[in-house]
């Protein structure tokens, strides 16, 4: 997707300097907002949560994504982002302020294993700090409350060992209610589908 197709899709909100930068996330930013959208057309969505925020470029696209379904659909979606750095959501937070993409979302200061959450989920990114332990115990935790047809998406697959192995070593145990498929260009991503 050229950068000047991306900054049609996005210029209906002026989020092109938002999160068109160079970055190993900035590539699938377009396929975030899309699947968002696809989902939703598809099927009523409650709960899209993110773990691991950084600097927001993914909240971005995600919470884009819920806005303009909310507007169209008068849904009620909801965005969650997990990260254990207070200071960087504040900043997410500034920053969606003033793209006026605030009103679906909420956050929590937290390591994703400690927080307790019972809502169901349709869509989960995992994208906290790669190790092999942390991604197994987020899987192990969060895809119980993955609905079916569902999808867990695991950022970094190729670029770190450990969300891979914790990945594959994970749905072992899994593959009857899960399907997996990954993208294996740059930093990687991981694709896990829960089984209708």
């Amino acid at each position: 997707m050229s950068f000047e197709l991306l900054n049609k899709v996005y210029s209906k909100k002026g989020l092109p300097e938002a999160i068109l930068k160079f970055g190993d996330i900035s590539y699938l930013l377009p396929l975030f907002y899309f699947e968002i959208l696809m989902k939703g057309s598809n099927q009523v969505l409650k709960n899209v949560v993110e773990l691991g925020t950084r600097g927001g470029e993914s909240t971005v696209a995600l919470t884009t994504a819920v806005t303009e379904l909310n507007e169209h659909n008068g849904t009620d979606i909801a965005v969650l982002s997990v990260d254990v750095d207070c200071q960087c959501l504040l900043d997410v937070r500034e920053r969606l302020k003033t793209l006026n993409l605030d009103s679906c979302w909420s956050y929590v200061c937290c390591d994703s294993v400690d927080l307790i959450w019972d809502k169901p989920i349709d869509f989960l990114l995992i994208d906290t700090d790669h190790t092999e332990e942390q991604t197994r115990r987020e899987l192990e935790l969060w895809s119980k409350k993955i609905v079916r047809g569902g999808t867990i998406w695991l950022h970094d697959t190729q670029s770190t060992e450990g969300v891979r192995r914790a990945a594959l070593a994970w749905l072992e145990k899994n593959r009857k209610d899960w399907e997996w498929f990954e993208v294996p260009v740059y930093a990687g991503l991981g694709w896990l589908r829960r089984r209708c």
